[in-house]
């Protein structure tokens, strides 16, 4: 989905804390970014069984097994294993320059106490402020391999 305007901090937290399919479809990227997305996707769908197998083979590094030309990601014992990766966005939503765009990948959903816990490792309470959320299935690029949304900026000096 296409935001034409940039949002700033607290349109984004308003946004997130709202939490329905209609305010988180509005976090989108700019026109631009997602002409450059959908010909990186159009790439993936080519050259992939799927998204979820790009993910698996980029994110977690599966072994790949070609099926009918595209890859597939082979499952091993890395897919039981709880795992937890982060990535800047290749494709950031459409947020003022100070705001950075993560996304924690999770071999499997964790319990809302590791997430915290991950997120705080990552982006320590007192130098980040902090938003994060999980698209609704209807707006998720990629249902079958767990992700958040974190979006981040550097506190204010006091």
């Amino acid at each position: 989905m296409v935001c034409p305007v940039t949002l700033d901090w607290e349109q984004t937290s308003a946004l997130i804390r709202e939490g329905t399919v209609e305010s988180l479809g509005k976090l989108g990227r700019s026109e631009e970014q997602l002409r450059v997305y959908r010909s990186f996707m159009a790439g993936v769908k080519e050259d992939y069984a799927s998204v979820a197998d790009f993910i698996k083979i980029s994110v977690f590094e599966a072994a790949v097994h070609i099926t009918d030309g595209k890859k597939q990601a082979v499952d091993s014992e890395h897919a039981s294993a709880d795992r937890a990766i982060w990535r800047p966005n290749d494709f950031p939503y459409n947020f003022e320059p100070a705001m950075q765009h993560w996304l924690l990948w999770c071999s499997r959903e964790p319990p809302a106490a590791r997430l915290q816990a991950l997120v705080d490792a990552k982006f320590p309470p007192g130098a980040w402020d902090v938003l994060r959320f999980v698209n609704p299935p209807a707006l998720q690029s990629v249902l079958s391999v767990w992700h958040c949304h974190v979006i981040v900026r550097p506190k204010p000096a006091p």
